[in-house]
């Protein structure tokens, strides 16, 4: 027995490893709620445990929630003030659509997709994959073709002699951006090695397996995997498509990758296709069996089969990626169908707060087993025959009963059961879950609810640099391209990897402090925490103050009279989605008088005391939970 054959452990059949399958519709009674099939699924667990959805979520509640899951900014006062008086047929699908068609819908979800690809925009020109990315959401590019032009746009094309480099060519070149997201540190002389070259090709096949696969092909590196039946040979197979690409012995260094005068960061084969060998506990200095290129064997329909052998491609190339896009978007096939459960599986995330499957980097034996088996295969078929794509998924989803529902846990009179003792992570969605924002929009909705946010969309990231005290980032102000960028939003900021990129990058502190991702490879799925130094940030964080204060100047500027309570009210509606409650108005009375007289004392004029005691309250509401978490 050769080292590539030892045999598999656990290698058994498993449900994310098989084409979809096309379960039938629940019939239950008291269906009357459910808005979509999607919901008949759903409450067909509840009904099990004798539960029900909650209540519908008030209207307010309900445009809030939209408009941060769709384009991350809040709703503004004038819009909340006509959404409480609509009550025509359809008029919260409207607003679906206009949200769907912003422009901010790519900048929101295209961040989504930029954590799964590991993207860090710590070098110029990086930016042009992250507008691709952008461009491509907005437009509601079918998802298969933007998983292909993403592995290999570069061979679905001849550029290489091409009269001009036209703007499809130039497209198609951005979106092999994705596989240059890992950190290449293979720059110069000192670090231009063999063991740096694999490790950037390492690095690309885990954030491939977990992205976009659903698996964790980065174990079978060393050894057969543990889990799944993925021999190590298939890992070899895997990067024997890429290596034309990442020459290891034909090395091109990051800095001269780029095309079109150095406009563009693309991945292209680098000459003829080498040799790939197994490699003995994943030692680049231990070579074992030559390998040839193919795909995995648990997703083809025998290992004959899971071996490339016709390659098509346009222009001087291999057409080995290619053939991998193809293999991996072709209907009707295991691999197409752990590739589209793990897509709509994210789109679930994003809305709901946890994936039907809760490890999204993890489809295999070892990951957490979808918590409604028969949903993710329905959401599975229904996209592919919405011809992939994601805005209508989405559409779809949020226009159900399941999202459309209270995220209260007070229990209505009719519930028979406590839904708190029976699901208590309610896994069953009996209620919406509460989401905290992610970092860039707490940052995003802080520079909105201030009236500061440059809407300008695209183009180069705004430069930052390192700090004195931390070691963290900033906006370098001397090296702005527009005065006003540095009010743009978070998903524009330039990052760094620090330590030869060893080490997570850090950011602006608001940003670092609410859990912005890690980048040691990519981030499937964002951590949210709750510790002390998020409250002693929001307290003392000179941007916070920054906004707080430009928060109280838009509030006196659209209410120039005195009065508190139509401050209050305005300020509240601005940065929450609603009116103050009762107590919240005479707490708030209170704090302003207070705030107001203790400026007065020590010699502030009244119109200075009163844009003082106004900024305090601002300054206050920017850290309520109420802003930071949506229902």
């Amino acid at each position: 027995m050769t080292f590539a054959e030892q045999p598999l452990v656990h290698a058994q059949e498993h449900w994310a490893f098989d084409n979809l399958k096309i379960p039938e519709l629940p019939l239950i009674e008291g269906s009357e709620r459910a808005r979509s099939s999607f919901d008949l699924f759903l409450l067909n667990q509840l009904h099990s445990k004798e539960l029900r959805f909650s209540p519908d979520a008030d209207s307010l509640t309900l445009l809030r929630r939209a408009y941060f899951d769709l384009i991350g900014l809040p709703p503004s006062p004038e819009l909340i003030d006509q959404w409480r008086d609509v009550d025509t047929p359809n008029a919260y699908e409207r607003l679906l659509d206009r949200m769907l068609a912003s422009p901010h819908f790519g900048e929101r979800w295209g961040q989504h997709w930029l954590d799964i690809a590991g993207f860090c925009p710590d070098r110029d020109n990086k930016w042009r994959y992250r507008d691709y990315v952008t461009n491509a959401l907005n437009t509601d590019k079918p998802v298969n073709r933007f998983l292909v032009e993403q592995i290999a746009g570069d061979e679905l094309v001849d550029w290489r002699t091409a009269e001009q480099m036209t703007p499809e060519i130039r497209e198609l070149l951005m979106a092999t951006g994705y596989l240059r997201c890992a950190r290449d540190l293979a720059a110069d002389n000192m670090t231009d090695i063999p063991e740096i070259r694999y490790a950037t090709i390492f690095k690309t096949l885990e954030i491939f397996g977990t992205g976009v696969l659903g698996v964790t092909l980065q174990c079978a590196r060393c050894h057969n995997h543990k889990f799944d039946p993925i021999p190590q040979r298939d890992y070899y197979r895997i990067m024997a498509l890429i290596t034309p690409a990442f020459n290891p012995q034909n090395w091109i260094r990051p800095g001269a990758r780029h095309l079109d005068n150095g406009r563009i960061v693309a991945l292209y084969d680098v000459g003829p296709p080498p040799e790939t060998y197994l490699l003995r506990s994943g030692n680049f200095l231990a070579p074992g069996d030559p390998v040839r290129p193919g795909f995995l064997s648990a997703l083809s329909e025998s290992d004959e089969t899971a071996l490339v052998t016709n390659t098509k491609a346009t222009g001087k190339t291999s057409g080995r990626r290619l053939a991998l896009a193809h293999w991996l978007t072709k209907p009707n096939t295991p691999s197409c169908a752990l590739a589209t459960r793990v897509i709509v599986n994210r789109i679930w995330q994003h809305l709901f707060g946890r994936g039907i499957v809760g490890t999204p980097d993890n489809f295999g034996t070892g990951g957490v087993p979808p918590t409604h088996p028969d949903l993710i295969e329905h959401l599975a078929n229904e996209f592919v025959r919405g011809e992939w794509s994601r805005k209508t998924l989405i559409r779809r989803l949020m226009s159900s009963t399941a999202y459309r529902q209270s995220s209260s846990q007070r229990l209505d009179a009719e519930r028979q059961k406590d839904p708190l003792s029976l699901d208590p992570d309610n896994k069953l969605l009996w209620r919406m879950p509460l989401k905290r924002l992610e970092s860039e929009i707490i940052r995003d909705a802080m520079l909105a609810v201030s009236g500061q946010l440059n809407e300008r969309l695209g183009g180069a990231h705004i430069p930052l640099k390192n700090t004195v005290a931390g070691g963290l980032l900033a906006i370098d102000m001397e090296k702005l391209g527009d005065p006003a960028d540095p009010w743009r939003r978070s998903i524009y900021l330039g990052g760094h990897r620090v330590d030869g990129g060893t080490s997570p990058q850090p950011n602006i502190i608001l940003l670092s402090v609410f859990d912005q991702p890690h980048l040691h490879s990519n981030c499937t799925r964002r951590e949210s925490s709750n510790v002390v130094l998020q409250s002693l940030t929001l307290l003392n964080d000179s941007l916070v103050l920054e906004q707080a204060d430009e928060f109280a100047k838009r509030v006196i500027h659209d209410i120039p009279s005195a009065e508190k309570g139509q401050r209050i009210q305005w300020a509240f509606r601005i940065a929450l989605g609603r009116p103050p409650h009762d107590d919240e108005l005479t707490a708030s009375r209170t704090f302003l008088e207070e705030q107001t007289a203790t400026y007065l004392d020590q010699g502030e004029t009244s119109d200075a005391a009163n844009a003082k005691a106004l900024a305090t309250l601002c300054h206050a509401l920017l850290s309520t939970n109420n802003f930071l978490y949506v229902e």
